[in-house]
């Protein structure tokens, strides 16, 4: 595209430069995750300025955008819109407050090394002010609740840092956990940190090779499930960092079930959310 100069009017006042962007020149699609990369080669700037794509814009601003690439940004957000059409179908509850969705194994929360498109772009193109609130690994499936704004987004980071939300995942492991019941309080390494880890589990049902197990974590250490299992000497099916997965099998881990305060005002019964665990964990147990 062709350096434009857009004065922002007066309908625009107070909006966020992204969503800004994506309604001037919808057209072109654009992702967040290109619309963040434009703003750190300073593409893209707000009176003459280096912006941020949460900046909000106040009538009479200048927002500057020089000659960016747009086969790039055609080719994947045509892309991603599609995946956000399709995302629609893995939404299990939504009100005014949050989306839960029914995350499938093999797509990434966020971009990094390697990840090509990441729910967090596919979410921005269905609404900029959507935000991730929490993360599961890649292959890891199920449940996964996001936030409609800032403000519930702030809410629920404090829930999860005061263990106020009650989650349950299901996973089938190697063999039998001994104890068939009991509580892992084993801490984990975060970089070069220990940190504290505490996972309730029990044994659901078994077979001579394999176990479905209900895992409880009241805190949310990375990998905190996978390394707690293998403690025990049972590592979760497809897991090849923790077990003797290979790289294509699945990961036989699924958010189940989610337990949240209330977020609405006047709200006081807590919201109740599960997911529908996989059919191909049946071919195990």
């Amino acid at each position: 595209m062709t350096h434009q100069q857009i004065i922002v009017s007066d309908m625009y006042n107070g909006m966020r430069l992204d969503k800004f962007l994506r309604m001037q020149l919808k057209d072109y699609h654009w992702s967040q995750s290109f619309i963040e990369k434009a703003l750190r080669d300073k593409k893209i700037k707000i009176d003459d300025r280096k912006s941020a794509s949460s900046d909000r814009l106040s009538t009479g601003m200048i927002v500057d955008i020089k000659q960016v690439p747009s086969s790039y940004v055609v080719q994947k957000d045509k892309y991603l819109h599609n995946e956000a059409k399709d995302l629609k179908k893995y939404i299990l509850f939504e009100d005014d407050h949050i989306i839960a969705l029914n995350k499938p194994c093999g797509l990434a929360c966020q971009g990094g090394t390697k990840i090509a498109v990441s729910l967090d772009d596919i979410l921005k193109c269905i609404d900029p002010e959507i935000r991730l609130v929490h993360r599961l690994d890649k292959k890891t499936s199920g449940l996964l609740v996001v936030a409609k704004n800032l403000k519930v987004a702030q809410k629920l980071t404090g829930y999860f840092k005061t263990h106020d939300i009650h989650k349950t995942y299901i996973a089938i492991v190697h063999g039998k956990p001994r104890p068939a019941k009991g509580v892992i309080d084993s801490p984990i390494m975060i970089g070069r940190e220990e940190k504290s880890a505490h996972t309730s589990y029990s044994m659901m049902s078994s077979n001579h090779t394999y176990s479905r197990v209900r895992l409880n974590p009241s805190t949310g250490r990375q990998h905190q499930l996978r390394v707690h299992m293998a403690s025990l000497g049972c590592p979760i099916v497809g897991d090849d960092a923790y077990g003797e997965a290979k790289n294509s099998a699945k990961l036989m881990l699924h958010s189940f079930s989610m337990q949240l305060p209330p977020l609405g005002e006047g709200e006081n019964e807590p919201l109740m959310l599960s997911c529908p665990i996989p059919s191909y964990f049946d071919k195990y147990i």
